[in-house]
């Protein structure tokens, strides 16, 4: 497929998380090692073979740069099986997700926020809002133990 589409072939390591199972699995690599061409490369593989759809697919980074990055190459790959034809032309509505965790679990939070009991214009706090509100507890706190603590 890497050659249809103009693309290096994947290494082994790689081959081995693109066309492995449709299972969990964990896959841990360093910085620079190609974790999110892997990724793009995965969504490509599955999509092409028929085992999922485009709005079957759920990528989720840590940053938002990350997030962004995936999205584009997972994009520009769709684009160009369509163009060599190994995947038919989809719909624009029935594309893959590709988000933060925390952009992610905000939205199902939202989706979800009135079946338990919660405004759904809620948002769930980022971490640092979440610092800061837990040190505005601290800061305003009356109690002795805490004020020796920076």
């Amino acid at each position: 497929m890497a050659d249809a589409l103009g693309r290096p072939r994947p290494t082994p390591q790689q081959r081995a998380v693109i066309e492995s199972p449709l299972t969990p699995a964990l896959v841990v690599a360093g910085a620079g090692s190609g974790k999110t061409e892997t990724m793009a490369s995965r969504v490509v593989w599955l999509l092409a073979n028929g085992m999922v759809r485009p709005d079957g697919i759920l990528g989720l980074t840590f940053t938002r740069k990350a997030a962004g990055e995936l999205s584009v190459r997972i994009n520009d790959r769709i684009r160009a099986l369509e163009d060599v034809g190994l995947l038919a032309a989809g719909d624009a509505f029935e594309a893959p997700t590709v988000s933060t965790l925390h952009a992610f679990a905000n939205s199902v939070f939202r989706e979800n926020a009135l079946l338990v009991g919660r405004d759904g214009e809620s948002q769930v706090l980022t971490e640092p809002s979440a610092w800061q509100l837990a040190r505005r507890f601290v800061v305003a706190a009356r109690d002795d133990r805490l004020s020796g603590l920076d």
